[in-house]
């Protein structure tokens, strides 16, 4: 290169340096649905509040682009407004990116031609006994768990239940002999600080076996942060922790009790997997001490929970497609049962109605074809199927390598691109919670080789779509330091991952993606009882030294540090602080998260501050990006 350019970059270097650099990109983060006549005037607002402000563009998320390519899956409002947006964006000169393949919760997935629900990424299930009834007309699912011991809390000593284990006996957990759901006595966890926690193993119940959780639950003026009942992997005694709080492993089961802070004896129930039983399981019950509520430490009020009950099951939610297959065989010779000769066709009719998947319902029941199945009465089957296991009520990743998946990324990249000149694009590889479950996926010998296989498949799709988009991907599935650092262990799962989440990232090319790193908080700060330690400047610095650029996904409407001010001056002060130093930043988003906020709505009154209050520190600092 001859001298005089050389000359001429460091001169311009220089100056830009002198005058501060360039200044940050800025995005912001918007989420809704163009089909809601009342919603575009929202956007549009905060559209034109963005560019005054001095915003590069907005990442939108709409269900309706991430089914765009399927004829009918939009109404006319959808696509009126769709337009207006785009016209709005050209007019006052705002870069649009919307979030393409939801894999993640993957409801706009589901909508897929040809397959739709069935793209659902389910568990793996095995060995689940049956018995031919005495008319031989069909099969009834037989439960080889003996049961808990004391669900109804008859027994008990002082204030200590036979059976189980408990934090605090006669000072968090008591025995209640009055109100209860069923005559006796039950368990009240009462007000006070620290954990007030029961716990019983399961013994002898079998790897891959589906669990039917079922109990009552009543509250009285009660309030705490962390309560719940749950299926956990048992980790053996640790020291410096509680008996019960450090035995607790893995979650198995990712349903949440909802409570009002006053309410009834009310029943509920749910499903959860044994799942591979390399650890023993137990039930845990009751409340986690996670930190303040209305000024208070702990719980406030009382907690009560009575007739528990853990039972196993079978083919509740079983979903059938290619790399989820169903094998019925004799369960002494091994021998296949045959669905249409022995057994009619196996399927749940309650699977994914309404549009949603369920947490439990009444397994269907499997019948003999007609009267030629060589089944014999009283005769015993085993099973080993495919169930999808929803997280949050009715959250579901899509699988990750079926032919469908592939179609419908094709297809729904090409007609996004098509649709409109985007700035870009962003992944949404966002909170997986099921992966590497099912039988194609398990060709890769982890979760994280599998992720990132399909990342770099996903780019290239994308790419093939748009080849001058800019490609973003959400970071936490392939930040060692966030959700891609879980090792898939007993005491190290996340969600209903199967396996290691590490090695992921070896799918990002540098060269054609860059990171939207989100969850700020201060690494130099002191753990925060409760919360994971921080190390979001160490993912930082992971994806630079990797040389990926990156965009701060920030404010998250919420202090990472208690007592500290949630407005956007003040977040952007600490994310600039945070990320001082480390290459390749190339600016932020105001991503405001409704359900932070008290009224679960979207803030963005803090937005022109936190633009503004960045401008100034890289003004000041002379931080360039280039």
């Amino acid at each position: 290169m001859p001298v005089w350019i050389i000359a001429l970059f460091l001169h311009l270097l220089i100056l830009c340096m002198a005058e501060g650099g360039s200044p940050p990109k800025l995005y912001f983060y918007a989420q809704g649905n163009l089909r809601d006549p009342h919603f575009l005037s929202k956007l549009i607002g905060w559209m034109d509040m963005a560019k005054s402000c001095g915003y590069d563009g907005m990442f939108y998320a709409d269900s309706d682009i991430q089914k765009l390519h399927i004829p009918g899956s939009a109404n006319h409002t959808f696509h009126r407004a769709l337009a207006a947006m785009q016209k709005h964006a050209i007019e006052i000169g705002l870069g649009l990116l919307p979030l393409i393949f939801p894999f993640g919760p993957s409801d706009p997935i589901f909508s897929q031609p040809k397959w739709g629900h069935r793209l659902a990424e389910p568990l793996a299930f095995r060995g689940a006994l049956f018995e031919v009834d005495a008319e031989s007309k069909k099969l009834a699912h037989v439960d080889e768990f003996a049961g808990i011991k004391n669900g109804e809390f008859s027994d008990y000593v002082g204030h200590s239940f036979t059976g189980w284990k408990q934090s605090a006996p006669g000072s968090r957990t008591f025995v209640a002999t009055t109100g209860c759901n069923s005559p006796g006595s039950c368990l009240r966890v009462g007000e006070g600080s620290g954990d007030g926690l029961a716990m019983q193993e399961l013994k002898d119940i079998a790897p891959y076996t589906q669990l039917n959780i079922s109990f009552y639950a009543k509250t009285q003026g009660f309030h705490a942060v962390q309560f719940n009942v749950e299926i956990r992997s048992l980790l053996q005694a640790r020291s410096g922790q509680s008996e019960i709080r450090g035995r607790m492993g893995r979650r198995l089961s990712w349903w949440s009790l909802q409570l009002a802070p006053t309410q009834s004896w009310t029943r509920f129930e749910y499903i959860a997997s044994s799942w591979d039983g390399e650890t023993p399981i137990a039930i845990f019950l009751g409340v986690e001490d996670r930190g303040n509520i209305s000024g208070r430490l702990g719980q406030v009020g009382d907690l009560y929970f009575d007739d528990i009950s853990v039972t196993t099951t079978a083919l509740v939610n079983v979903l059938r497609r290619e790399g989820a297959p169903l094998r019925v065989y004799d369960a002494q010779t091994g021998r296949d049962v045959v669905e249409g000769v022995d057994i009619d066709h196996i399927e749940d009719p309650l699977l994914y109605q309404g549009g949603r998947f369920d947490t439990y319902h009444e397994a269907p029941v499997v019948r003999f074809s007609d009267k030629s199945s060589r089944l014999c009465s009283h005769q015993l089957v085993r099973m080993d199927y495919y169930a999808v296991n929803p997280v949050f009520g009715s959250g579901v990743a899509s699988c990750l390598m079926h032919e469908g998946i592939f179609e419908y990324m094709q297809q729904n990249a090409a007609a996004v691109a098509a649709n409109y000149g985007w700035q870009g694009f962003l992944l949404s590889y966002d909170e997986i919670r099921q992966l590497h479950n099912d039988e194609q996926e398990a060709h890769f010998a982890s979760a994280g080789d599998l992720m990132a296989w399909h990342v770099l498949n996903a780019t290239r799709t994308a790419r093939l779509a748009s080849p001058k988009a800019k490609l973003y991907i959400w970071d936490d599935m392939f930040n060692p330091y966030h959700n891609a650092g879980s090792r898939g262990t007993a005491d190290d799962g996340y969600f209903l991952i199967n396996g290691s989440m590490y090695g992921s990232w070896n799918g990002l090319d540098p060269n054609e993606v860059s990171m939207m790193t989100w969850g700020p908080c201060d690494e130099s700060a002191p753990p925060i009882p409760g919360v994971p330690d921080c190390k979001f400047r160490s993912g930082l610095k992971f994806f630079a030294d990797r040389g990926l650029r990156q965009i701060i996904g920030g404010f998250y409407d919420y202090a990472s540090c208690p007592g500290c001010p949630k407005n956007g001056t003040a977040a952007a002060e600490r994310e600039f602080r945070f990320a001082q130093g480390i290459a390749n930043i190339d600016g932020y988003s105001y991503t405001t998260w409704g359900s932070n906020n008290e009224n679960q709505l979207p803030n963005y009154d803090q937005m022109c501050d936190y633009a503004a209050t960045l401008r100034r520190l890289h003004a000041s600092s002379g931080s360039l990006i280039i």
